[in-house]
This record gives structure tokens, C-alpha cells and sequence, in this order.
């Protein structure tokens, strides 16, 4: 293991200003202990100031594949031109659309979708389209 996950990070509707030293304190303090990456996980749209924070932001945790105009207004507006700066993690999404998958890597660096339900935990286990996902991201 070499990075850590900050879950239910705060989001442009979160009061973004005041979590910002606290979240560049968190990745300071990771990356002082050993780890080499920190991913936080707003789950929706971000600031570029907290997005600048971690390593890599999640900026859609929502059931269903996010749209390109969705990707396009959540990556684009921060300024940010990296897509390893940015993931995504669709939930509920009962079949791999693999031209779907593409239009998102224009976009971000990290994509993991899956079938699962928010009723029955999607991060429990792996989808049952894996390697069609990894066939899709190489």
C-alpha cells in the first residue's frame, strides 16, 4: 500500500475555505509518514483549491456513468489540465459501456464502475465486469 483515501472530503458546497489548511496538512502529514498518494473523494464538484490539496480528487460518486458535459464542466473549470488530477466511481451501473469509459479518459485518470448498489455497499466487491473495465482502460 502506498497511498491513502480521504472519504467524504468536502465539496464547493461544503464551506471549502476552511478545510483547505486541513487538508493540505493531512497529505503533508501522509506523505511524511511513507505514503506516496493521497486521493480525496468529494464525490461531486470540487474546488481547484481543494482539489490542489491531494494527489487525486474524486469528483462523481453518483449511481449511473457521468456524462461528458458533466466531466467536461468538473475538470475544465478547476484548471487543473491533468487527468490524473481527477477519478470518478460510478455506482449502479448494471453493464460496461466501453466507449463510455474512453469518452471519460479524456478527462480522468481513474475510473472504477460497478453494478452494485448503494443497497448492497458498491465498494463491498469487485464488479463482475472487471476485465472488461481493464480491457477498456488499457
Amino acid at each position: 500500500m502506498d497511498g491513502i483515501f480521504f472519504d467524504e472530503m468536502a465539496s464547493r458546497f461544503t464551506n471549502p475555505t476552511t478545510k483547505i489548511d486541513y487538508y493540505q496538512n493531512l497529505t503533508k502529514y501522509a506523505k511524511a509518514t511513507g505514503f506516496s498518494r493521497t486521493v480525496g473523494n468529494p464525490g461531486q464538484d470540487t474546488t481547484a483549491e481543494l482539489a490542489r490539496t491531494v494527489d487525486t480528487s474524486f469528483i462523481y460518486e453518483t449511481e449511473k456513468f457521468p456524462s461528458e458535459s458533466t466531466l467536461q464542466s468538473r475538470t475544465t473549470a478547476l484548471g487543473l489540465n491533468n487527468v490524473n488530477k481527477f477519478g470518478v466511481i460510478p455506482y449502479g451501473v448494471p453493464t460496461l459501456r466501453t466507449a463510455a469509459v474512453k469518452m471519460a479518459r479524456k478527462y480522468v485518470g481513474y475510473i472504477y464502475v460497478t453494478e452494485r448498489s448503494l443497497r448492497s455497499n458498491p465498494w463491498g466487491g469487485v464488479c463482475k465486469y472487471i476485465k472488461a473495465l481493464f480491457k477498456a482502460l488499457a
